[in-house]
Protein backbone atom coordinates (compact mmCIF):
# COMPACT_ATOMS: atom_id res chain seq x y z
CA UNK A 1 0.00 0.00 0.00
CA UNK A 2 1.35 3.31 -0.47
CA UNK A 3 2.32 5.75 2.54
CA UNK A 4 -0.26 8.40 1.24
CA UNK A 5 -2.92 6.21 1.21
CA UNK A 6 -2.68 4.91 5.25
CA UNK A 7 -5.44 6.24 7.60
CA UNK A 8 -4.18 9.40 8.95
CA UNK A 9 -1.26 9.63 6.43
CA UNK A 10 2.24 10.65 8.17
CA UNK A 11 1.23 14.92 8.18
CA UNK A 12 1.47 15.15 11.80
CA UNK A 13 5.51 13.97 11.31
CA UNK A 14 6.43 15.57 7.86
CA UNK A 15 8.62 18.89 8.80
CA UNK A 16 9.21 19.75 5.39
CA UNK A 17 7.24 19.63 2.16
CA UNK A 18 10.12 18.17 0.58
CA UNK A 19 9.96 14.85 2.95
CA UNK A 20 6.77 14.68 1.89
CA UNK A 21 8.34 13.97 -1.88
CA UNK A 22 10.53 11.68 -0.54
CA UNK A 23 8.67 9.63 1.52
CA UNK A 24 6.60 8.85 -1.64
CA UNK A 25 9.16 8.06 -3.96
CA UNK A 26 10.22 5.66 -0.78
CA UNK A 27 6.94 4.38 -1.53
CA UNK A 28 7.01 4.05 -4.87
CA UNK A 29 10.33 2.34 -5.36
CA UNK A 30 8.91 0.11 -2.60
CA UNK A 31 6.28 -0.77 -4.16
CA UNK A 32 8.28 -1.51 -7.83
CA UNK A 33 10.21 -3.55 -5.37
CA UNK A 34 7.50 -5.61 -4.37
CA UNK A 35 6.04 -6.42 -7.90
CA UNK A 36 9.41 -7.39 -9.23
CA UNK A 37 10.49 -9.64 -6.29
CA UNK A 38 6.60 -11.49 -6.92
CA UNK A 39 7.36 -11.89 -11.09
CA UNK A 40 10.73 -13.58 -9.76
CA UNK A 41 12.88 -10.65 -11.88
CA UNK A 42 16.70 -10.57 -11.15
CA UNK A 43 18.11 -9.60 -8.44
CA UNK A 44 20.38 -6.82 -10.08
CA UNK A 45 16.43 -5.34 -11.38
CA UNK A 46 15.38 -5.58 -7.88
CA UNK A 47 18.78 -3.96 -6.41
CA UNK A 48 18.11 -0.55 -8.51
CA UNK A 49 14.78 -0.28 -6.73
CA UNK A 50 16.37 -0.89 -3.38
CA UNK A 51 18.95 1.37 -4.39
CA UNK A 52 16.44 4.29 -5.40
CA UNK A 53 14.56 3.93 -1.76
CA UNK A 54 17.73 4.27 -0.32
CA UNK A 55 19.16 7.39 -1.81
CA UNK A 56 15.42 8.96 -1.35
CA UNK A 57 16.29 8.12 2.81
CA UNK A 58 19.40 9.85 2.16
CA UNK A 59 17.77 12.36 1.06
CA UNK A 60 15.79 12.84 4.23
CA UNK A 61 18.45 12.41 6.59
CA UNK A 62 21.07 14.09 5.11
CA UNK A 63 23.59 11.82 3.87
CA UNK A 64 25.93 12.59 1.27
CA UNK A 65 27.03 10.48 -1.05
CA UNK A 66 30.65 10.06 -2.63
CA UNK A 67 29.11 11.66 -6.34
CA UNK A 68 27.15 14.10 -4.62
CA UNK A 69 30.32 15.54 -2.54
CA UNK A 70 32.28 15.10 -6.20
CA UNK A 71 29.50 16.99 -8.70
CA UNK A 72 29.37 19.91 -5.30
CA UNK A 73 33.24 20.22 -5.58
CA UNK A 74 33.52 20.47 -9.78
CA UNK A 75 30.80 22.76 -10.19
CA UNK A 76 32.39 24.95 -7.92
CA UNK A 77 35.85 24.68 -8.98
CA UNK A 78 36.84 24.71 -12.47
CA UNK A 79 39.80 22.18 -12.43
CA UNK A 80 41.80 22.88 -15.82
CA UNK A 81 45.02 20.86 -17.14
Amino acid sequence: SHLESEPGGLDPFLLEERHRHHFTQISNALNRLLQLWNDNAPDEICAVEINDALHQVGQITGEITTEEVLGRIFSVFCVGK
